[in-house]
């Protein structure tokens, strides 16, 4: 009877020893379950966060093309009506008009509000052929861009005995469009003399510096300065002036912060009014 229990406690023994095994097959299965349940979710997580972040850059894209459409809503309701009411008014005008004298004063204003409406088509074709040439960035070299700017300012910096020096030893190339490193340039440049302080000589310096993932290239002056706790909200408006005792129609550093964004860079600016100016424009490095 004790052999026959003995035999009965073997068999259960094997039995529960198998059903172990068992176990931990099923155990390893699961665990190897979850592993990959736990891949899956990372994966997901993942996509779910890339997919999260092209919907927010799709966002701000979204919300620039809006920015930028709402400009050209501008230009359309109010800088190209202006000059069309004058061209209707002044033709109705020399209909009217019962005197040469009277019909060549109102021919002249017409010929000049005409002038008027070529400069803002002009100035929004510009403007909307900036995101055409953004399609091929290439190496660009800083100092020819610069001396070729220069020699155009040439006029201007003689008349104001300007002293412009530059330092690019940090970074010599930008990732960028040619004509639109020296448009940057020369619109800087240009403002940098156009809005100097009379009681001094004008002294310019561009300097460039690696930061983070940008090139920056900074353009400081010791001119008039801007009022930023006032015009920072305004200040690459297009036609939004902020000297107006000086010749200008506003465009320049609104082109600059549109071409500047166009190659994925921004800028920034620091000023003080009566100490100068500094705008820092970041290409993508």
């Amino acid at each position: 009877e004790i052999i026959s229990q003995t035999e009965e406690l073997a068999a259960q023994h094997e039995a529960l020893a198998f059903q172990n095994k068992q176990l931990f097959d099923a155990q390893k299965i699961i665990e190897e379950q979850n592993r990959e349940i736990q891949m899956k979710n990372t994966q997901l997580e993942m996509e779910i966060e890339k997919r999260t972040q092209e919907l927010q850059n799709t966002n701000r894209e979204l919300v620039l093309h809006n920015n930028q459409l709402e400009q050209f809503a501008f230009i359309a309701a109010h800088n190209l009506r202006a000059p069309l009411a004058r061209i209707l008014g002044l033709a109705n005008v020399v209909d009217l008009s019962k005197t040469q004298e009277d019909k060549d004063l109102a021919l002249e204003k017409l010929v000049t509000s005409t002038q008027d409406l070529d400069h803002v088509i002009r100035d929004l074709n510009l403007i909307l052929n900036i995101q055409k040439h953004t399609s091929n960035l290439v190496s660009v070299e800083l100092t020819p861009a610069y001396i070729r700017v220069v020699k155009m300012l040439e006029k201007e910096i003689d008349e104001t005995n300007a002293v412009i020096g530059k330092d690019f030893s940090k970074a010599e190339r930008v990732y960028a469009v040619g004509p639109y490193v020296e448009s940057i340039l020369y619109n800087l440049l240009s403002n940098a003399i156009k809005y100097r302080d009379p009681r001094r000589i004008p002294v310019i310096t561009l300097t460039t510096t690696i930061e983070q993932d940008f090139v920056c290239l900074a353009v400081s002056d010791n001119g008039l300065g801007i009022n930023l706790s006032k015009y920072r909200q305004n200040m690459f408006t297009l036609y939004k002036r902020f000297h107006t005792h000086m010749e200008g129609k506003g465009l320049g550093l609104y082109l600059v912060k549109t071409q500047i964004i166009a190659l994925g860079g921004k800028i920034e600016v620091e000023s003080e009014l009566n100490k100068g100016t500094t705008f820092k424009v970041y290409f993508k490095y």
